[in-house]
């Protein structure tokens, strides 16, 4: 959405999850002590696609609660309060980001909420409907990716995720037949490793590549010791690539013959998820749990357990590219420039022009 408002004229600064002292052991003192000082003015230059980034950084995260909660909020407060014009939109997009837009006082302060966090973190829960309550009372607009969340926020608007075009543009390749599972996504709590454990088990010739970011709850780019055992257990079947850019997910994907989503159900309600988009531009199969996608989309098929899983990644492998046709139109009809005009309306009420 930065890189669509950007493109239609408007101009754009992103300010990234701000870092807080775990990261000290992955980006080093100086950098994190930099960004903590600076107040979040340690940015990059604009890039091509016309948006600014920026650093910010914390002591703790925002949804620890308590002194971490109120800290953090502070902190964000200040890297925010150069945006806090009459001309300005500011968009909050987890619920405890919202408490520092909050206290801006000139700019149109919205939220845009692609999950349901008090399921994603069950520990926080009263916390985050707390957070919740405030976004629903004091939010001048509420944008929902689905409609799942709509109880929460009964006024919101949902406007769907989408496709990026940058996975979408290059040419659909036939699937290499070599037995392999791919799965692109933050990996968390919500993928299920017992899942995947027994799928693997039953599927003795398959392997599956692991493409994205660890954020397991007390670590900052590192797996848990459950995922490194998962990882270790099933080696060389089993690989985690860690995060790759935006540009290699095309290729990424087009390495897997079957592209899985093996989330918990529990933690998928309310999400529309992204990978699922990235998923059907490339035209390959796709197994998930119940919740975590559409099985109503083309190519998509939902497995509940360990067989039913593994019986489907077999069946979609000898199907192969039948649905690629269908399921590469469905994303190009769904991208994220398509949804701009809705979001950017849900969002300023044509109010605002950066």
């Amino acid at each position: 959405m930065a890189k669509a408002a950007a493109a239609s004229g408007l101009d754009v600064t992103f300010v990234e999850v701000p870092m807080d002292l775990r990261a000290v052991r992955t980006v080093g003192a100086a950098r994190y002590a930099a960004a903590l000082i600076g107040g979040g003015r340690e940015r990059s230059a604009r890039g091509a696609d016309g948006v600014a980034l920026v650093q910010a950084a914390v002591l703790a995260p925002g949804h620890r609660g308590g002194v971490a909660t109120s800290t953090a909020a502070r902190l964000t407060a200040r890297h925010l309060s150069r945006f806090d014009r009459p001309d300005t939109v500011v968009v909050a997009t987890t619920p405890w980001s919202w408490r520092p837009v909050s206290t801006l006082r000139h700019a149109r302060r919205a939220v845009d909420l692609a999950d349901d966090w008090s399921a994603l973190i069950p520990a926080r829960r009263r916390l985050i409907a707390d957070m919740h309550r405030s976004i629903a009372q004091e939010a001048q607009s509420v944008v929902i990716a689905s409609v799942a969340l709509s109880g929460t926020f009964p006024s919101a608007s949902v406007v769907s995720n989408a496709t990026d075009e940058a996975v979408l543009t290059p040419a659909w390749s036939a699937a290499p037949a070599s037995s392999r599972m791919a799965y692109l996504g933050t990996l968390s709590e919500r993928f299920d490793l017992h899942l995947m454990r027994d799928v693997l088990r039953l599927l003795p010739e398959w392997s599956l590549d692991l493409y994205g970011q660890a954020a397991f709850a007390g670590s900052v780019a590192a797996a848990s010791p459950e995922l490194t055992h998962f990882v270790e257990e099933f080696a060389p079947r089993v690989m985690w690539h860690g995060p790759i850019a935006r540009t290699a997910v095309a290729a990424a994907l087009d390495s897997g013959d079957v592209l899985v989503i093996p989330n918990r159900p529990d933690q998928s309600l309310g999400q529309d998820s992204m990978k699922l988009y990235d998923y059907l531009a490339r035209g390959r199969p796709v197994v998930a749990t119940p919740a975590a996608a559409d099985g109503s989309l083309p190519g998509v098929t939902i497995a509940g357990d360990a067989r039913s899983f593994a019986d489907a990644v077999l069946a979609s492998a000898r199907r192969g590219g039948c649905d690629a046709p269908a399921q590469r139109d469905w994303a190009a009809r769904n991208t994220y420039t398509s949804r701009w005009p809705s979001w950017w309306s849900a969002i300023s009420l044509d109010g605002g022009t950066q």
